[in-house]
């Protein structure tokens, strides 16, 4: 079994949709985060979970 971490951000991903948060620089891919989910692989199947 293999497990992939496709995303570490909030449910709601970062930044935030309608949050002005002026001291977050945009610019920096670091500060942008996808929505938690996995890839799991188990024996030549393959499922993504989106939490």
């Amino acid at each position: 079994m293999e497990i992939i971490v496709m995303g570490c951000g909030t449910s709601q991903g970062v930044p935030l949709v309608a949050h002005d948060n002026p001291g977050l620089d945009l610019s920096n891919s670091k500060n942008w985060r996808t929505r938690t989910s996995v890839h799991v692989m188990i024996e030549g199947h393959h499922v993504i979970v989106l939490l």
